[in-house]
């Protein structure tokens, strides 16, 4: 594959191993000695093309010594020539010098450089390979440019797999996995070529050991995402006027049928949805003019929502009856009694109680649209909204002032229920966990919150809460199956009732009677994460009582901005304890104490940690004991991959090959990181970070 553009710079210092400004040492060409006396080019200016090589001759004194030295090479400006042997090779246009060093002595040739030359292709040999589970082969790759010159790299190209089930590649090593085929691609210097690999089982012989392991292919996302576009009112139209009796109202609510509620009239009470037959929607709305669907409903709205407002505070204001389905909320305002100090939940949709003990019994169709669900800033309540059902959503919603202190509180929790779940579209103020699956054992036999989508949600706890109400998380999964979280930011958390991690998954059995309880499958990407004590944290089953471990993560395109600065104290991006099938990939993060632990609870399996930027971190990757960089991943996670990511401020020795450690954050390359803006001036090695104006895209008006 032909590519019209040159070597830059940072291709040519991954290129070239030695044609840093180092003072590293290398042999002397042909494996010659230079003595500790005086030396000499025989050329003191070589002239020679981009894309060319040359060779520097040195020639000694007669009165050399014959003790044998090597030689320092020192290149003045390493982005336009580099050094390796006495081997020249131009990067770019332009004029520098190069320096060999013994001791006694030195010698100084001035290179000229000059001209355009093409890479014309990268070269991957072999260009097919077959092996058994668990055999490896080494990929030799060379860049070809259009003067016909082809030069071996030193360093490997970024590498893609199409099946990593069947095979991977580190570093220019494939390693096979299971019985397939496959593809690999390589990328470097705007070229690329690809190349076939077959895993056989036919292939292994008597004796061998056991295959590792494969590399599972990415979490499993949502099978099912529900639709939630308006049905149409196939029966009556029935005011529910100031005064009137909504329950009844409900009551004799026949599906087809829509309840019409006047806007900025109060309805209290308790109000049960009841089971139906057939499967005809019931509506229930404002008769105030409301925003488009799509559009999320804010405080400003509420003159237009009709309103709920509980009678009891033991009491919610919505609830379900066991089997009811088909049910519509839309413009409606719930919330606690006037003058109200506590209360439990607000709206409470299915049974978290052993009650609720079937597939059969559980609500199910269900959807908040456009609702205001909110406390009040001094109500010391558990919820805003429970999920207990199945198929059920909220969209285009404002949930705020969901609060308590001294116990954990949420805008929407759930654990007793199937799914799927779509939560699209909302503000989401929850001071103990903005949203949490799990806290308490299901009590359907089996049962997991599967096939969820959350998408386009502020996640934020006011600022103002800090240090009135017990803050944990903002995102949460103790159980929780097939799960989509995109397009999402995640605001402020901070170090209370737990530590501040931002995102925390893990598997639980909470009180010992669901040892099914797992948590699994969950993919997270384009999301925004910033103002935090810490980012991610994910653990197999760090509670009492058996559990399915925790597995297969994935995390890719999210922008981590301010973990652990300024009011948000810590700083760990990710905090991962024998965690199976992690990836973390294509992220751009700004933390300030460490950008990846890994726990000493166990090993991880399979983790990959490519083209990620890592920036601010004072204590880059710890191994928890095992130590830092390859020596941690090495004892933590056997089988790793770690590649094309930039770190900033790290030692390159102690991480594997095939990554880069500019100097410092603001060396990064960033348009302004200062201002937020993490978009790169220039393209980093191997693509590196997120697609950060995709991010930004997929976040437009999510903060409103």
């Amino acid at each position: 594959m032909r590519a019209s553009l040159l070597v830059s710079p940072i291709v040519a210092a991954l290129m070239f191993a030695g044609c840093s400004n180092d003072t590293s040492l290398l042999p002397f060409e042909n494996g010659a000695q230079a003595s500790s006396n005086a030396v000499a080019f025989t050329t003191a200016v070589l002239r020679t093309a981009v894309g060319d090589t040359a060779r520097l001759s040195l020639t000694r004194s007669r009165r050399a010594s014959a003790s044998a030295e090597t030689i320092r090479w020192r290149v003045a400006d390493p982005m336009i020539a580099g050094i390796e042997d006495g081997l020249v090779f131009p990067l770019s246009e332009g004029t520098t010098t190069i320096t060999a060093s013994v001791s006694g002595g030195a010698a100084v040739a001035t290179v000229v450089t000059w001209g355009a030359t093409e890479v014309d292709g990268l070269h991957i040999t072999p260009s097919a390979v077959t092996l058994k589970p668990g055999g490896t082969e080494q990929l030799d790759a060379e860049l070809s440019y259009s003067n016909g010159l082809r030069v071996k790299l030193r360093t490997s190209p970024t590498w893609r797999t199409l099946n990593p089930n069947v095979a991977t590649v580190v570093s220019g090593k494939v390693t096979g996995h299971a019985a397939g085929e496959t593809r690999l691609v390589a990328i470097m210097g705007g070229a690329s070529d690809t190349i076939s690999v077959t895993v056989g089982t036919g292939l292994e012989m008597p004796g061998d050991p056991p295959p590792a392991s494969p590399r599972l292919a990415a979490p499993e996302l949502p099978r099912e995402y529900l639709n939630t576009g308006m049905p149409a009112v196939t029966g009556r139209t029935i005011r529910v006027g100031y005064g009137d009796n909504f329950q009844s109202a409900i009551d004799d609510a026949q599906p087809g049928d829509e309840l019409v509620l006047d806007a900025g009239v109060t309805y209290t009470g308790t109000f049960t949805l009841k089971k139906k037959a057939g499967d005809g929607w019931i509506i229930i709305r404002t008769s105030g003019a409301l925003p488009p669907e799509g559009t999320r409903v804010t405080p400003a709205d509420s003159p237009r929502l009709a309103r709920l407002v509980a009678s009891h505070a033991a009491q919610p204001v919505i609830q379900t009856e066991a089997g009811a389905h088909h049910y519509r909320l839309v413009g409606l305002e719930v919330t606690a009694k006037e003058g109200a100090t506590t209360a439990h939940a607000l709206v409470n949709l299915g049974d978290g109680k052993s009650s609720q003990n079937t597939i059969e019994s559980q609500p199910h169709h269900l959807v908040l649209d456009r609702v205001y669900v909110h406390g009040t800033p001094t109500l010391n309540f558990q919820r805003c909204v429970a999920l207990h059902t199945a198929s059920t959503a909220v969209i285009d919603s404002w949930l705020s002032e969901c609060h308590g202190n001294g116990f954990d509180s949420q805008a929407i929790v759930g654990w007793n229920g199937t799914g799927p779940y779509k939560i699209v579209n909302n503000r989401l103020e929850g001071a103990g966990e903005n949203v949490m699956f799990g806290g308490a054992d299901p009590s359907i036999p089996n049962a997991l919150p599967s096939d969820i989508e959350i998408r386009r949600n502020h996640f934020i706890k006011p600022a103002e809460w800090k240090g009135v109400w017990s803050a944990k998380n903002l995102l949460e999964f103790k159980i929780g199956k097939r799960v989509l979280v995109e397009g999402n930011v995640f605001e402020n958390s901070w170090l209370d009732a737990q530590i501040g991690f931002a995102i925390n998954l893990k598997s639980t059995n909470e009180n010992g009677k669901s040892p099914w309880g797992e948590t699994s499958d969950i993919t997270f990407r384009y999301n925004i994460i910033r103002n935090s004590a810490h980012g991610v944290t994910i653990a197999p089953n760090p509670q009492k009582g058996s559990a399915v471990p925790a597995s297969r993560f994935l995390f890719e395109h999210n922008v981590f901005e301010r973990i652990g600065t300024g009011d948000y104290k810590g700083g760990r991006l990710f905090q991962v304890t024998a965690i199976d099938d992690l990836t973390i990939s294509h992220n751009t993060a700004i933390s300030s104490h460490s950008f990846l632990i890994l726990g000493n609870g166990g090993t991880s399996a399979n983790l990959t940690v490519t083209d990620n930027i890592f920036a601010g971190s004072a204590y880059g990757l710890s191994g928890d004991g095992a130590g830092s960089g390859t020596a941690g991943l090495d004892k933590r996670a056997p089988g790793w991959i770690f590649s094309g990511n930039v770190i900033t401020g790290a030692k390159a020795n102690a991480y594997p090959t095939g990554n880069s450690f500019p100097a410092s954050l603001g060396a990064v390359g960033f348009v302004d990181f200062a201002a937020g803006n993490f978009e790169l001036l220039a393209p980093q090695p191997s693509s590196s970070g997120a697609d950060v104006a995709q991010v930004r895209a997929m976040t437009a008006g999510v903060v409103r």
